[in-house]
């Protein structure tokens, strides 16, 4: 399977869905972070601060898994795991979209190298390959190969990274921040205002203040269609004293109390710490947004074609960075307001073709701002459909199956009963098993049981969950787990 090869990194928003709880835990000297009592053993035992550097937040929770990132890496702990799976090292390297083309086997006869999934082991990280194991270096995403950029040799794992700088001795080689990369100093901001509860928010506004903002949100939202904004997570708020806010799953709206005729929008890909990418040319057949020096950034295709169908770049906002591969069959754009996922596989159904990333959810939810004390807005909040998603397990064996959870509520968290639900599953090659789940029982739950999928371990398996047509406009979460532990 021919894979395309990206030098860009993209730091990715990490959706915390609690806060934790502080636990006594052995004190990071250099950086003040503690590694919680619960990785003790597990950090010391993968090699501690030499292999995976420093911690660098905080734990935290997601899906009732405990997580705690480290300048290298992403510890893991599963408290329903076996033992001996409790404790691992999370595949960030698959999160940053680096997949070199895959190379055949070599000739036996050929110098001894060892040949995992595709790929070569470079000859200056097999001992630390072999010393430390797949299950804490992972599987080759690259070959070795020379980043001009940095001047040096780089190798590319599932959950750790190597490189040796060019005027290095040859077999000198250092682990590349992965932890870092994907989770710097922003991450653990976040984490501290999860952690400090809900925000304090300014005196209410008057409900004459409130009720002109929301109907003029209302209009910028029919305005620019609702499959782009999706369903409002908030009423019309005072978020400080001058801006009144409405967020929504996708995009958020604000105005100036002094003039709440205008609508504006916020820059939530700037508040969420996304890094624009590097500037480029101009390509043929796609609008150019020029930025400095000839340079900028191409709008290409669908997603050119959907921000046309859905108004102009004022609603948008400017690109921050071009389109780039997430997966091998999802690729993201970021613009200053928003951010843009396109399925890239020719038979999806045009519903999947594209969507807009939810990132106004994981706004609210970073900045605690989802829990709003009904003394802050007497508005009522629209009622909607919401769907919440989860799998059994976060990656399967291509001799497991998987099951598909859905639980679908209203805005108020009130479990809606007896909906259809649809399960669009993309296949290792690229087709859509289309699968239609029991309706919801009475507390608004249903799940399905996938048949198991035959694909190579690190395989990203996606899939979308849509409500049937009870709900206008339709209402879809699309998510992804991976095959991995195959022998």
């Amino acid at each position: 399977m021919g894979r395309r090869f990206s030098f860009m990194l993209i730091v990715i928003i990490v959706i915390f869905t609690s806060a934790c709880t502080t636990y006594q835990a052995t004190l990071n000297t250099q950086t003040g972070i503690p590694i919680d009592a619960r990785f003790t053993d597990c950090y010391e035992s993968l090699g501690g601060s030499t292999v995976l550097g420093y911690g660098t937040t905080n734990i935290f929770v997601r899906n009732g898994i405990l997580y705690q990132y480290t300048e290298n890496a992403l510890l893991k702990y599963d408290p329903q795991a076996p033992a001996i799976k409790k404790c691992q090292l999370d595949s960030l390297g698959l999160q940053f979209g680096i997949n070199g083309q895959e190379i055949t086997p070599p000739d036996v006869t050929a110098i001894p190298q060892i040949y995992i999934d595709g790929h070569l082991i470079w000859e200056e990280a097999a001992p630390f390959y072999k010393k430390h194991g797949q299950g804490i270096v992972g599987v080759p995403l690259t070959e070795v190969f020379y980043n001009p950029e940095k001047y040096r040799y780089e190798q590319y794992f599932s959950n750790l990274g190597f490189y040796r700088n060019e005027n290095d001795p040859v077999g000198e080689i250092h682990l590349m921040p992965y932890g870092q990369w994907y989770c710097g100093e922003p991450c653990q901001k976040q984490i501290n205002i999860r952690e400090s509860g809900p925000r304090r928010l300014p005196p209410p506004a008057s409900s004459d203040e409130l009720r002109i903002a929301d109907e003029n949100f209302k209009i910028v939202a029919d305005r620019i269609g609702w499959d782009m904004t999706s369903l409002p997570l908030t009423p019309a708020f005072l978020y400080n004293e001058n801006t009144i806010m409405k967020i929504f799953d996708n995009m958020i709206l604000i105005a100036d109390r002094d003039n709440l005729g205008k609508t504006d929008f916020l820059a939530v890909t700037e508040s969420l710490a996304i890094q624009s990418g590097p500037l480029m040319k101009a390509k043929t057949g796609c609008d150019f947004y020029p930025v400095k020096d000839g340079l900028g950034y191409n709008i290409c295709g669908e997603i050119r074609d959907y921000i046309t169908a859905h108004g102009t770049l004022e609603n948008t906002g400017a690109p921050i960075m071009e389109e780039y591969n997430v997966s091998r069959t999802i690729s993201r754009q970021c613009f200053t307001n928003l951010c843009i996922l396109r399925h890239k596989i020719a038979t999806a159904p045009a519903s999947l073709k594209i969507q807009v990333q939810s990132l106004g959810y994981t706004y609210c939810l970073l900045n605690a701002l989802c829990t709003l004390d009904a003394q802050v807005s007497p508005t009522p909040q629209p009622e909607g459909i919401k769907l919440q998603v989860w799998e059994g397990d976060s990656y399967v064996s291509s001799s497991q199956s998987q099951i598909i959870g859905v639980s679908v509520f209203t805005s108020n968290m009130v479990p809606v009963p007896d909906v259809d639900v649809t399960l669009n599953v993309t296949m290792p090659d690229g087709s859509i098993a289309v699968y239609r789940m029991n309706p919801t029982d009475a507390t608004g739950q249903t799940s399905f049981k996938l048949d198991p999928i035959t694909a190579l371990n690190g395989t990203l398996i996606e899939y979308q969950v849509c409500v049937a047509s009870q709900v206008q406009p339709q209402v879809c979460v699309m998510e992804s787990f991976y095959i991995w532990e195959n022998p």
